[in-house]
């Protein structure tokens, strides 16, 4: 297990400071340890109050750790005074500790002061040295470089001001700028870019307390430091996307909702497998349309095609036997992955659909194993979808959905000129759908 040390303040609501960090770090599957240097009254509306603590609190804190663990990276986030930076630093080069980021937090989003104005040189003569990367956002960048910075061009001279006062890497994150959120990283040579996307969200409490620590954590387990903070974006954006309200103001990022993501991606995946084995035991080549078959399996959270696990290439039949060409993935599938989500707006119960072929005595199996089957034509389809390339399916799903309180466990349709008539069986999971196909089957023999 990497350690990684945040050095920082304490916020009663948890979102940003020494409680962010952590669970950052705790995400990735490390061990942060912490040195409080001031505790803060606040909530997701604003700080109240600061309690700076004595220095020698501090002093006797960063000995504990320092003397005891063996820390594979450091970071520091709020430091309030110039005492209290002149002590970490010292403590730093006796511990000679490695992989230092620096978040040079000043100020609240609330617009409360985090680092005192006398403090500011003390940062830059005594820690920025010490830093393997400092992490300024536009506001910080501009205080530290003595500058306005309003463009990229800005971001680039500030980034070599304040190289120059030490750090081996400038990371200037430009979330402040109008357009798509850029950062940029100078190492003394060259200039690295890093595109984002704009994430629309009041609740970024914390996120560049978050986005430090990842990084930080990337470089406890020997990622390079654009690596790191390549994979450190990745998460904040997924973080913000699934950021919660919490209280009445701005709450913080999700840093643990990128692990729960995997682990959704994995269910569906497995799902889409587990059908898949479960149709292969039981010869269900007789039932492979002309246009051949797809298991589609949606995430917990699917919204999009790419929330949606499927087979690359179909599933194929040999006689009475299928195949696949290789393994599920997310995204695979575009005509399914439509089918799915359609229903889905319906009915968030439902995870899995499969395609089967159409016959009058197979609609005639699926009534007789019970089934709810409802069908739409596409003679009824209007001309708008019929001009536009995979409206159609999503096009007949909402028709049959329109007419129903409860969803059916079959949607089919007859066809059309150069459509294959299609049956199409949902579940609340694809193994779900797949064990309803083998009801069908058993019915038809």
């Amino acid at each position: 297990m990497f350690k990684v040390l945040t050095i920082a303040g304490s916020d009663s609501c948890g979102g940003a400071g020494i409680q962010a960090d952590q669970r950052a770090v705790n995400s990735l599957g490390g061990y942060a340890a912490t040195v409080i240097t001031a505790i803060t009254s606040q909530n997701t509306t604003g700080i109240r109050s600061i309690f700076a603590l004595p220095d020698d609190i501090v002093n006797d804190q960063l000995d504990a750790v320092l003397s005891d663990i063996k820390f594979d990276a450091v970071k520091t986030g709020m430091l309030y005074s110039s005492s209290v930076i002149e002590i970490i630093a010292k403590k730093l080069k006796r511990y000679k500790v490695k992989n230092l980021v620096i978040d040079p937090v000043t100020i609240s989003k609330s617009g409360n002061t985090l680092l005192k104005k006398n403090a500011v040189q003390s940062l830059i003569s005594s820690l920025i040295p010490l830093s393997l990367v400092i992490t300024p956002n536009i506001e910080e960048a501009g205080l530290l470089a003595g500058m306005k910075i309003g463009n990229l061009t800005d971001m680039k001279v500030a980034a070599k001001k304040i190289y120059r006062m030490g750090a081996r890497n400038v990371l200037i994150k430009g979330g402040h700028l109008k357009g798509l959120p850029l950062d940029l990283l100078y190492d003394g040579k060259k200039y690295t870019l890093y595109e984002g996307t704009r994430i629309d969200t009041k609740n970024t409490h914390g996120i560049g307390c978050a986005f430090s620590a990842i990084i930080a954590s990337y470089l406890a387990i020997n990622y390079s430091l654009k690596d790191a903070i390549s994979n450190a974006k990745k998460i904040i954006e997924s973080s913000l996307k699934n950021a919660e309200d919490i209280g009445k103001g701005q709450s913080s990022p999700d840093t643990n909702s990128w692990v729960v993501d995997e682990a959704m991606s994995y269910e569906a995946i497995e799902d889409a497998k587990k059908a898949y084995n479960l149709l292969a035991e039981n010869s269900v080549g007789d039932l492979v349309a002309e246009v051949q078959m797809n298991i589609v399996s949606a995430k917990r959270n699917a919204e999009k095609v790419d929330d949606i696990a499927a087979f690359p290439g179909r599933i194929f039949k040999i006689n009475d036997k299928i195949y696949t060409h290789s393994s599920p993935r997310l995204g695979a599938s575009s005509h399914m992955a439509r089918v799915l989500l359609a229903a889905r707006k319906f009915d968030k119960t439902i995870f899995g659909a499969i395609n089967i072929k159409y016959s009058p005595s197979i609609i005639s199996a699926c009534r007789k194993a019970g089934l709810k089957v409802m069908e739409f034509s596409r003679k009824d389809e209007p001309l708008s979808f019929k001009k536009k390339e995979g409206q159609s399916l999503d096009w007949g799903v909402q028709a049959v959905l329109s007419k129903t309180s409860v969803m059916p466990d079959v949607i089919f349709d007859r066809g059309g000129i150069g459509k294959e008539a299609m049956v199409r069986v949902f579940g609340k999971s694809a193994v779900d759908s797949a064990q309803k196909i083998l009801k069908i089957q058993k019915c038809l023999r």
